[in-house]
């Protein structure tokens, strides 16, 4: 029988995908089919090797039913099955989605954010953190198909280490002195950032002995008007990087000395790198008691009060207590390396068999 004819989709602009979907497109060689031209420009740039095909949005549901099998997207299935519905009527054709993680986060354990993927059939997972999340959440007993990747896009940042790298340096000009990534998340249902509640006191307290790169969640300024009110409000300084187009992770992560966050899964990613960690408690919650802070363990958890501190907290932690509570959950998150295309094919041989 012939293989079923595989690829991504991104939809929308949904840049917080792009960092996921793309190193699968060029792990599997299949195309990245998206609807936004202001996205084709930037997966062209920071992942040249993919195959981006663009359609419209009228178009786009018509083009996958006829032209694909299995979509790999990270969309859950409901808001999948309306893009292609009225397509698949028309075709008499069912295609098959498999859901892709956009990150390993604590997110989820108050709002109900993993439920909504309770109508999957096949999934992505890192490793057994996600797939006791799942289950917990109720999402997880119905999948027909578990495909564990490992850190697939660590091993991809690593395999094009070189090109990021540069990519990197065309964007910034860092100093022989350390250098911070601030990663704040978005503010979402459970209010998880920390930007609105702390980006003040950092940029007013930064020393100029330490570079300060911030790397934003997507959504976290939404709309381009917000950004540039923040870049009024804020001038720049010598020291001071702002990534706010710059989709790939692990090069900034690779980059940086020590990590600063909050509810984001750019922390679980820098725990590639077993270096310090610190994490900003915006709404004061309590980490032995709340799973959300579940991550907070692996490095110092920094109260309000003290943000006007938080430098002079990260430049005298010792981070050496947290060095094997880092490496237990890394383990947790992630496992060992796996051959992810290896994997894939348990995809094939299940969707043949239905």
């Amino acid at each position: 029988m012939t293989p079923p004819r595989l690829a991504t989709l991104l939809s929308g602009q949904d840049r917080q995908f792009i960092d996921h979907l793309a190193p699968i497109s060029q792990i599997l060689n299949i195309p990245m089919v998206i609807n936004d031209e202001e996205m084709e420009s930037l997966i062209q740039n920071y992942y040249p090797k993919v195959k981006v095909i663009y359609k419209n949005s009228l178009d786009l549901g018509f083009y996958l039913t006829k032209n694909f099998e299995i979509i790999y997207t990270c969309l859950p299935n409901p808001l999948f099955r309306e893009i292609v519905f009225a397509a698949e009527l028309t075709c008499k054709k069912t295609l098959f989605n498999v859901w892709c993680p956009h990150g390993n986060s604590d997110k989820g354990y108050r709002e109900k954010y993993m439920e909504s993927l309770s109508q999957e059939s096949f999934a992505l997972v890192y490793g057994q953190k996600m797939m006791d999340f799942l289950s917990e959440k109720g999402s997880f007993q119905q999948l027909k198909g578990v495909i564990k990747t490992g850190n697939y896009r660590l091993k991809y940042y690593n395999q094009n280490k070189e090109f990021y790298q540069k990519k990197l340096k065309e964007l910034i000009c860092c100093s022989g002195n350390k250098t911070i990534v601030y990663a704040p998340t978005w503010k979402d249902a459970e209010h998880s950032s920390s930007f609105e509640g702390a980006i003040q006191q950092i940029l007013k307290t930064l020393p100029n002995h330490l570079n300060l790169l911030i790397k934003p969640h997507p959504n976290l300024f939404s709309s381009p008007d917000l950004f540039e009110l923040f870049l009024y409000q804020f001038p720049s300084k010598k020291n001071v990087f702002i990534l706010s187009d710059f989709p790939p992770v692990y090069p900034v992560l690779d980059l940086a000395d020590i990590y600063l966050g909050d509810m984001s899964s750019v922390g679980y990613d820098f725990l590639s790198f077993k270096k310090p960690m610190f994490f900003l408690n915006t709404n004061k919650r309590n980490p032995k008691e709340d799973k959300g802070l579940y991550l907070t363990q692996c490095g110092t958890l920094i109260e309000p009060e003290d943000y006007e501190n938080i430098f002079s907290i990260i430049e005298n932690t010792n981070p050496s207590p947290f060095e094997k509570i880092q490496n237990t959950v890394y383990d947790q998150a992630f496992g060992e390396q796996e051959d992810f295309k290896e994997k894939i094919m348990n995809v094939y041989e299940t969707f043949n068999s239905e």
